[in-house]
């Protein structure tokens, strides 16, 4: 990972009747990014899903996102190649926050206090006096 390389994330709706298809299609998005110094950190596995209004004639497409490392220069060809991609129904590429994995700190375990049997005999008398029994 290059020092002035950021990170990416394109959100997508795939073009594709199986799968496989849309995972074939999403490989090639892969490739791109990568022969052109970009490094895949995460991707979601696209998932098919009804789309609200159709797309030209699909009802029907797979969704979902990819984060990569890119040096800023390369992307203004990134987004050529997604708006000549014909699988690509719908893309969004933002600029991603760093996400920096912190390990959470354990909560701590309160022990609860042992209450002896003149504690409960003094809280029994106390309850009473004040609910007038």
């Amino acid at each position: 990972m290059q020092p002035e390389s950021k990170l990416y994330e394109i959100a997508y709706v795939l073009k594709g009747e199986t799968e496989e298809e849309a995972i074939n299609n999403l490989d090639n998005l892969k490739k791109y990014v990568e022969g052109n110094g970009g490094m895949n950190l995460e991707e979601s596995k696209p998932f098919k899903r009804r789309l609200a209004y159709p797309l030209g004639k699909v009802r029907e497409a797979f969704s979902g996102n990819i984060k990569f490392f890119l040096k800023p220069v390369a992307v203004k060809n990134l987004e050529e190649f997604l708006r000549r991609e014909s699988s690509l129904l719908r893309f969004l590429l933002t600029v991603s926050k760093r996400q920096i994995n912190k390990p959470s700190r354990p909560k701590k375990i309160r022990r609860v206090a042992e209450i002896s049997n003149s504690d409960i005999k003094e809280i029994d008398k106390k309850l009473e006096e004040i609910l007038g029994q």
